[in-house]
């Protein structure tokens, strides 16, 4: 993949990520509506095991595809990621059956349960993952 933007299908994009906050959802949309959606912003992507990731960005893509668009402009993440993280996340993705952002229209949830199934279930991975690095040190 280039180091520009690209224009994807929605549906080739994984998940690296549970659920959705209904309330965030709704301010994207409405923020959305208001501009061109061919000036919006690139969503961030990695490669993962020969498919795009998005590392971030799921509200906007689950935004652009209820608006009935079928492609998003994505560019390579320049971050560096936790890759034992993300591969935990999409696997947890995968056995959940979502693999585009469509899956997640059933996973929209009050901003209180977004942050109870997934803000708190990523902290405790990381402070899980981050115990596993320091007792192998």
């Amino acid at each position: 993949m280039s180091d520009t933007a690209t224009l994807v299908d929605l549906a080739l994009l994984q998940p690296s990520q549970l659920y959705l906050s209904a309330e965030r959802l709704e301010q994207i949309l409405a923020w959305i509506k208001s501009v061109n959606p061919d000036e919006l912003e690139p969503l961030p992507v990695k490669e993962l095991d020969g498919h795009l990731m998005l590392t971030d960005g799921h509200h906007r893509a689950y935004a652009v595809h209820s608006l009935g668009r079928r492609q998003i402009k994505v560019i390579p993440d320049p971050d560096e990621l936790d890759w034992e993280a993300y591969r935990i996340c999409v696997q947890w993705c995968l056995e959940d059956g979502i693999r585009s952002v469509m899956d997640l229209k059933s996973r929209i949830v009050n901003e209180e349960d977004f942050d109870l199934l997934w803000n708190k279930r990523c902290d405790e991975l990381h402070q899980f993952l981050e115990e596993q690095r320091c007792a192998s040190d």
